[in-house]
């Protein structure tokens, strides 16, 4: 595989990794804009199967890290393998913002099955309180 056909399957990983974490992108984006911004009041947010938002990340991280390891294998009289890190900004891009989508995802998930379960009623009064407290 030559460098010019290495750079188009990079770049067609980083745009379907893209594609992927899309959805995501769309419903925290929204959910904050109308949600906490109150800048979209008369806009319905589409909202998304939980696995079509973990799973896009997921394969869009797993897609634009493969993009960024190769794995060198020679043969002689010792086996030798090694591990290349190429940098390609833009796969670190999407790898880094499917990342963050997924560390907010889940951490939403952590705490609003929190919130339902009633624990942050004991110290803070309930979700809406604590919610608040963090803004502070």
């Amino acid at each position: 595989m030559n460098l010019s056909s290495t750079g188009r399957v990079d770049a067609t990983l980083a745009f379907v990794g893209l594609l992927l974490a899309l959805p995501a992108i769309y419903f925290f984006t929204g959910s904050f804009l109308k949600y906490e911004m109150n800048l979209l009041s008369n806009i319905e947010i589409i909202v998304f199967s939980p696995s079509v938002l973990i799973g896009g990340l997921l394969v869009a991280i797993v897609l634009n890290l493969f993009s960024l390891f190769r794995l060198k294998s020679t043969t002689s009289l010792e086996f030798t393998a090694a591990v290349v890190i190429r940098e390609k900004a833009l796969n670190i891009a999407i790898a880094g913002i499917a990342l963050l989508f997924l560390a907010l995802l889940l951490g939403y998930v952590f705490l609003e099955n929190l919130a339902e379960r009633g624990y942050f009623s004991r110290s803070f009064g309930g979700y809406a309180e604590f919610r608040d407290s963090l803004r502070t």
